[in-house]
């Protein structure tokens, strides 16, 4: 069932005239990979109110092509560890709704060129940090090269 924030949500989306699919249950991998490859999925929300680790926006630059959704993800836990604001995501207050949906609005706006700059850099996040054979290699770097 929909809360009356995600009804809320909807009306905007159409008062907007926004294509929105709101996600709010589980579903499988494979259809979340899918919907994240969609070159017309541009925006991707995550307003965890907690997120230990936050492996979602890990996952989503994993998956997505050159050119993915711009991750939206709320100032909680692990999702401010991964999502650095202006530059691979935008950071939200949640509770603000009048920033988080202005930073929704604005995200949709962006063309493709700063959507692929979004993207590049939260690939590249992903391989500095997440990726073990990158891993290795720069503790070995730092081992050797680093007084």
């Amino acid at each position: 069932k929909y809360s009356p924030d995600l009804k809320n949500l909807e009306k905007e989306f159409r008062t907007n005239n926004i294509r929105g699919k709101i996600i709010n249950q589980f579903i499988p991998q494979e259809e979340l990979m899918c919907i994240i490859q969609s070159k017309n999925t541009l925006v991707t929300v995550i307003p965890s109110r907690g997120e230990p680790f936050g492996m979602a926006p890990i996952e989503y630059w994993s998956w997505s092509g050159e050119i993915g959704p711009v991750i939206i993800a709320s100032k909680k836990g692990g999702l401010i560890e991964q999502v650095d604001h202006g530059i691979n995501g935008f950071l939200v207050d949640i509770e603000d709704v009048n920033q988080f949906s202005a930073c929704i609005l604005n995200a949709i706006k962006l063309d493709a060129s700063k959507r692929r700059i979004f993207t590049r850099n939260g690939k590249q996040k992903v391989m500095n940090n997440y990726v073990y054979a990158n891993n290795i290699i720069n503790s070995i770097k730092t081992l050797l090269f680093d007084e």
